[in-house]
């Protein structure tokens, strides 16, 4: 059976938006644990071998010890597991990953195995019949040990550990160990050495488990037999709780063994691949009923052509998302790698400001117009989305909302000249509590001419100190242009498309000089002390609609005896008086003469 696959590392979006969140959740993984950006993993991708089946799975592990752990990895042994990748030589990817696991990926497991050990067999109310026969005998010991303390000790250790005293918990093994002995001892020397004992045996114990794993499974090829289960890493991931890396009934060897399914995607052996379709294919459907399926009827087969590491990104898929309080978990995504990972890391910086989806609508278009800026992407703007979920478990695996927000090809040409959107790139005053961004505006497809019309009023009233006019005339040109009704035909015929986008950003600022020259002409022509008693008269009049008693009233305020009257005329007869369309807009201009500013 062949399989061909368009990618050797996969490190370029698909298209698919599934696969392609895998794709960075693979990448931010890798960046949290060996601090590499997206530049440094392409790459070291290079020598896929050593990402995939080094790199990656400890970097796997570790993230997920260090979201459920208490004893997070430290940076020297991730540091020491790097250096001796990438010093060693390698016949082939099973030796890669047979080192990463045996010698590293075990180290970094030590401390949560400890934790889940010492907590599910002291610090439950029975200790488990299946054990080795020295750690049961060790911890029944202790379980009597703590018996004996809280029948004759309850309310001073209430007090030690304040709250009333039942028994111990594991949370309280920190405080088992620090409590000072001279605090103990002021309760009695025979409280003071029953708690020691107890501490001593409870310390007895983790050494006896530390020992076991440093014996049993660090630096080895195989766990005895016998022991398997009893060394399972306790990692528990509730997105993919079918995979068997993550089942409670797994053992250590299958662990392993589960994860090297996954990287080498031995899709000749169809048993593995049944087994790991069904068990991480969140949103597809299994081999056999899909009742729990709820995004597309879709088995693994369907997207083996992806990449060849697939299943490497699917169980890295909810890594993507970032949770937002209110809001849930949530992830941009464009076809554009370079942006879809910059906003994304730029939104995990402001998290703590957005709380709402306001707020994550305009901190995302933030980033984007600066990834814009940096990247020149324009094609990735059509195909954005913000992705959204309170929530996925086996029973509903249902997202909150995919909301799309791409823009047109006119709208991401006029956002890439750098003249018109640092003009547009304002937060007007349209009210007296209330600012506008007009680039937000301009993004989202809203006419901004209403927002100048307010503004110009608030300026008409006095009741604002912003003495702008460029960012008013360049708001008004755009408007011109996207809302003509006339140019609303040439979307009729594809062909004319992209004439009209080369054209669009010449026009704009064609338009905006005609405007301005006018307001400078308004500006020249008006008889002194008129503009405060004139402009709320023809504002007035524009409101109503009324072009022509707009002309009129105009050419009774201005001087009409020097040349710029008669550059005004044209103004007024083309833009205006035989402008169907957009005559508002061009009017309102005029109105911007009338206002102090530049």
């Amino acid at each position: 059976m062949n399989y061909e696959f368009r990618h050797s590392s996969g490190l370029e979006f698909t298209g698919n938006w599934f696969v392609d969140s895998g794709i960075l959740g693979f990448i931010l993984i890798l960046e949290d644990i060996y601090g590499m950006d997206l530049q440094e993993i392409r790459e070291i991708s290079e020598n896929e071998k050593l990402l995939y089946y080094g790199l990656f799975p400890f970097a796997y592990l570790c993230s997920e010890i260090n979201r459920k752990s208490k004893s997070r990895v430290s940076s020297e042994l991730i540091d020491e597991f790097r250096k001796a990748l990438f010093d060693s030589k390698f016949e082939s990817a099973d030796e890669i990953f047979e080192f990463t696991w045996n010698s590293y990926i075990t180290r970094a497991a030590l401390g949560l195995w400890l934790e889940n050990k010492t907590e599910s067999i002291i610090f439950k109310n029975k200790v488990p019949d299946k054990l080795p026969e020295d750690v049961k005998n060790l911890a029944l010991r202790i379980k009597e040990l703590e018996k004996n303390l809280i029948d004759n000790n309850s309310e001073a250790l209430g007090e030690i550990f304040e709250r009333k005293f039942k028994g111990f918990k594991f949370d309280d093994i920190d405080r088992i160990f620090s409590v000072p002995d001279e605090n103990l001892r002021e309760i009695s020397e025979e409280f003071l050495e029953s708690f020691r004992d107890y501490r001593e045996h409870l310390l007895r114990f983790r050494e006896l488990l530390k020992g076991m794993w440093l014996r049993d499974v660090v630096g080895t090829s195989g766990i005895p037999e016998d022991l398997d289960s009893f060394y399972k890493i306790p990692i528990d991931n509730k997105f993919y709780k079918n995979f068997v890396f993550f089942q409670q009934s797994t053992t250590h060897q299958k662990q392993k063994q589960g994860l090297f399914d996954i990287i080498s995607f031995r899709v000749d052996d169809l048993d593995v691949l049944k087994r790991v379709d069904k068990t991480i294919n969140k949103f597809l459907t299994s081999y056999r009923k899909a009742k729990n399926t709820y995004y597309a009827p879709l088995t693994s087969k369907h997207l083996k052509g992806f990449s060849k590491y697939l299943f490497v990104y699917l169980i890295s898929f909810d890594r993507a998302f970032e949770f937002f309080n209110r809001l849930g978990y949530v992830l941009f995504y464009s076809n554009d790698i370079e942006i879809t990972y910059r906003v994304n890391k730029k939104l995990r910086v402001r998290k703590s400001k957005i709380e709402e989806n306001s707020v994550l609508m305009r901190v995302t278009w933030q980033e984007i117009i600066d990834s814009l800026i940096e990247l020149k992407s324009a094609w990735a703007l059509e195909n954005m989305y913000i992705i959204k979920y309170r929530d996925v478990n086996s029973q509903t695996q249902r997202f909150v909302d995919v909301e799309y927000i791409g823009i047109s090809k006119i709208h991401a040409s006029i956002l890439l000249d750098d003249v018109i959107r640092d003009a547009i790139n304002y937060n007007l005053h349209v009210n007296q509590s209330g600012y506008s961004w007009l680039l937000e505006d301009l993004i989202q497809n809203r006419p901004i001419k209403p927002l100048i019309m307010r503004h110009i009023m608030l300026r008409a009233n006095g009741k604002t100190g912003q003495r702008v006019i460029k960012p008013l005339l360049y708001s008004l040109a755009i408007d011109s242009e996207i809302f003509s009704r006339k140019e609303h035909e040439v979307f009729n015929d594809p062909l004319q498309i992209t004439t009209r986008i080369e054209e669009i950003v010449f026009r704009i600022k064609e338009t905006y000089g005609e405007m301005n020259a006018a307001r400078k002409n308004i500006q020249e022509l008006l008889p002194p002390g008129t503009k405060e008693n004139s402009i709320h008269h023809l504002i007035s009049i524009l409101r109503r609609n009324n072009r022509y008693l707009f002309v009129n009233n105009l050419l009774k305020i201005l001087i009409q005896e020097n040349a710029a009257f008669h550059r005004l005329k044209n103004y007024l007869f083309n833009r205006i008086l035989q402008n169907d369309d957009t005559w508002d807009i061009y009017a309102l201009a005029l109105l911007t003469g009338f206002l102090g500013g530049r």
